[in-house]
């Protein structure tokens, strides 16, 4: 049988005969990823219905998404979701444990976020897309191509796109359109509901205020593509700064830089309120960092 690196596409020859029936731990020689293969036998029949199109389900019969979302809180928020909608998930926080996931298990669908650790999301996709065996496993891809470096294969890009800003709810209509069969929110008797709260005055605006929220959220979502293009292109400077706790100082320069983006393309008042780029560096090295 052959064995392919999830990451870097390697291929290796091995003897099935030799492989356990739970699968075997290899690691690549050219990447160094590690990832587990099971017999070929195993691996046909593993998580599909008989009868249907190769949908896998899971035992109690609901359909199985994954979701691979490095930012842990927002990646159980999304698995509740889905929990309400009837539907079973599994979470990961990496993209070669996505991979290793998808050929595994074999999901009705992937909520995949742009930015993952090891593989992005599109490279994930792209792999997703690449392999016959996986054909029936649609994929919504949370982020747009500014978070993919050089953009997004059309021909192996993803069923569905979302921003980040759309979950969990946004991803209904996806799901539903990749056909898996949801839930309907329960609904309470009209003679059980609570009697309507008298309205209250709305508290007036702050003079000159009254359209910095959504240019905040603007704000917000720009710093997150900045920071990433910088960690990016950073990544050992970024990590040896994670590893001796002073990323705000080891980074400094590349925020500057940063800084001179967000001064051509962010209102003054809303710069005003709070420094954007550092607080999401912050946060990404409080993440990453465990």
């Amino acid at each position: 049988m052959i064995a392919v690196c999830p990451r870097c596409g390697a291929r290796y020859r091995i003897d099935e005969g030799r492989v356990p029936a739970e699968g075997a731990r290899l690691r690549c020689a050219r990447c160094e990823a590690a990832f587990r293969v099971t017999p070929r036998e195993a691996s046909r029949g593993a998580g599909r219905a008989p009868g249907g199109n190769g949908a896998p389900r899971t035992p109690d019969g609901g359909q199985l998404v994954l979701i691979a979302d490095a930012e842990v809180a927002r990646g159980r928020e999304t698995a509740a979701a889905l929990a309400a909608w009837g539907l079973q998930s599994m979470l990961v926080h990496d993209g070669v444990e996505a991979i290793m996931a998808l050929h595994r298990s074999q999901p009705r669908a992937a909520v995949l976020a742009a930015e993952l650790p090891g593989m992005l999301g599109s490279q994930v996709c792209e792999l997703v897309k690449r392999n016959p065996a996986l054909s029936g496993v649609g994929i919504a891809l949370v982020g747009s191509a500014a978070d993919t470096p050089g953009g997004i294969d059309e021909a192996y890009g993803p069923d569905a796109q979302l921003d980040p800003a759309r979950l969990p709810g946004g991803l209904r209509p996806i799901l539903c359109e990749l056909g898996l069969i949801l839930a309907e929110p329960a609904r309470r008797p009209a003679s059980e509901d609570p009697p309507a709260a008298a309205p209250q005055p709305a508290e007036p605006p702050a003079p000159g205020d009254d359209a910095l929220p959504p240019q905040v959220a603007d704000a917000e979502r720009l710093a997150r593509i900045v920071i990433s293009d910088i960690i990016l292109y950073n990544r050992e400077k970024f990590d040896a700064a994670l590893a001796t706790g002073n990323v705000l100082e080891a980074m400094d320069n590349e925020l500057e830089e940063g800084r001179a983006l967000f001064r051509q393309r962010v209102d003054p008042r809303v710069l005003e309120s709070r420094d954007f780029l550092a607080d999401e560096l912050m946060r990404v090295a409080q993440q990453r960092g465990g």
